[in-house]
């Protein structure tokens, strides 16, 4: 069965993210399709596909459906289904029955807002105390290297040295630390130090502490694997490819 990716082609930039990740599949010759919103809202994924992936860029819900598409008339009929948009309303449900029924889903950056929509017990932590992100003033790490502990116990982890460098671009951080926490969650990978640090610059990077960069939460019969640090980053981050297993 095919690795199934679900990309909404409509930023220039939310195509370039796809593309490092097709990339990456190639030279390491996983078979994969891409997935358009049509298919996902017709349901019936399971019988389709083994693993869905949202990737950083196609999961920004604050943002990534608002550019108009174009009219459908104007797209030449082979390439109409690729029109549409994820929606909660509509995608959310079939994800969520795909991932019941025994599929994975996994994200990457941005697109775990779109898997806090299924309901698991987990959110980023990087909040204030009212719920929302941690404003640029105290915190802000925009494209920097950063060191975290690994769970290597966690088939996720099978291979890798205990501690792994990850590149840390605005991503999410989950509240889960490392290993299995009392709902029933997984953290993979843990910033385990105030200063995690190794390459570029950040600041408040203190609110990383104890926090997951990579959690798993189960979901019925499946799997949801959340990556908040982009893994394939440009398809630079060798050091780090081993974790999208």
């Amino acid at each position: 069965m095919p690795i199934g990716e679900a990309v909404p082609q409509q930023r220039s930039w939310e195509a370039i993210d796809t593309g490092w990740l097709q990339f990456l599949f190639e030279q390491f010759e996983f078979p994969y399709e891409l997935v358009y919103p049509s298919t996902i809202d017709a349901g019936n994924l399971n019988a389709k596909y083994d693993v869905l992936i949202i990737p950083d860029e196609a999961g920004d819900t604050s943002t990534a459906f608002r550019t108009r598409q174009p009219e459908a008339s104007t797209i030449p009929a082979e390439y109409r289904a690729r029109l549409g948009k994820l929606t909660a309303a509509t995608s959310g449900p079939q994800i969520k029955t795909f991932v019941q029924n025994g599929g994975t889903l996994i994200t990457v950056g941005r697109g775990a807002s779109f898997a806090y929509e299924l309901g698991i017990p987990v959110r980023n932590a990087l909040v204030d105390s009212a719920g929302k992100s941690l404003p640029r003033s105290k915190f802000y790490v925009p494209g920097s290297v950063l060191s975290a502990a690994l769970d290597t116990t966690n088939a996720i982890a099978w291979g890798m040295k205990p501690r792994v460098d990850l590149f840390f671009d605005s991503s999410p951080a989950f509240n889960v630390g490392l290993g299995r926490d009392a709902r029933g969650m997984d953290g993979v990978a843990s910033y385990d130090s105030a200063t995690p640090l190794r390459s570029g610059w950040a600041w408040g990077q203190s609110a990383l502490e104890g926090k997951s960069a990579i959690a798993v939460a189960r979901l019925g019969k499946g799997t949801v694997v959340l990556y908040g640090p982009e893994v394939y980053f440009r398809n630079q981050s060798h050091g780090s490819f081993p974790l999208l297993n």
